[in-house]
């Protein structure tokens, strides 16, 4: 049904909850970010490999915030310390590792180098699509290949073989490859975690297909019946 830590997750009624931490004074309903696709000049996108302070890292969000105003840009690091885990302030606005997630502006993150003889060019991976094509698979969601744990990083087509492929990154260094095939970029993750597979290969994380059917991860409502609670908001149960 959703994500998250061990031991972390509970479900309860409506009526068991109560907001907290968000100002709703305006009366507008306040949702989990959306990520844009580029930033407004198109000189950023998502899963570009990019540098904050000398250290690499990957574009996971792109937009606006609860804790600034202006274009915002969430990196997960690759290298060095983050600062969370691509949540700020009760919102998720990407998914990242503990202590690997930031978020800076525009102005200060570089386009990563690439390791060419040219010496001047910038690695820019591949457009990648939102969802497959059935739309059972989206950008950025947990997944099982193999029953390892994983991110997709990637959907799209690709230069090593015909068809829809999804790009995943996974938990551990247990892959083929950092997201290059072929000396195509397609994502950037560490060295041994990525890794391409078919849409029908791949499991959505928590999901039971005992039953031999084509089970996918059930799909959440954006608000209660009431319209009181709503994707993202952050609520109280029993106290917490």
């Amino acid at each position: 049904y959703f994500v998250c830590k061990p031991k972390c997750g509970v479900f309860a009624k409506p009526a068991q909850l109560l907001s907290s931490g968000v100002d709703t004074a305006a009366g507008g309903a306040s949702k989990a970010p959306v990520s844009k696709d580029k930033t407004a000049d198109g000189r950023l996108w998502l899963g570009l490999a990019v540098k904050w302070n000398g250290k690499q890292g990957v574009v996971r969000y792109i937009g606006d915030v609860n804790f600034a105003a202006g274009e915002w840009i969430g990196v997960e690091m690759l290298e060095g310390k983050g600062i969370h885990s691509g949540d700020a302030l009760g919102l998720p606005y990407f998914e990242c590792q503990p202590s690997m997630g930031i978020f800076a502006q525009q102005s200060q993150l570089q386009v990563a180098p690439a390791s060419s003889t040219a010496g001047d060019e910038e690695i820019e991976t591949v457009p990648s699509k939102e969802k497959t094509a059935d739309g059972s698979i989206s950008l950025g969601q947990s997944v099982t290949w193999g029953g390892k744990q994983g991110t997709v990083r990637f959907i799209g087509s690709t230069k090593f073989a015909a068809g829809e492929w999804v790009g995943v990154e996974l938990s551990a260094a247990e892959g083929m490859h950092d997201g290059n095939v072929l000396g195509v970029p397609y994502f950037v993750c560490k060295p041994k975690c990525g890794v391409f597979a078919k849409p029908a290969q791949l499991l959505s994380s928590g999901v039971d297909t005992a039953a031999g059917g084509a089970s996918k991860a059930p799909v959440s409502k954006d608000k209660t019946a009431d319209g009181r609670l709503w994707l993202g908001l952050a609520v109280k149960w029993n106290g917490k």
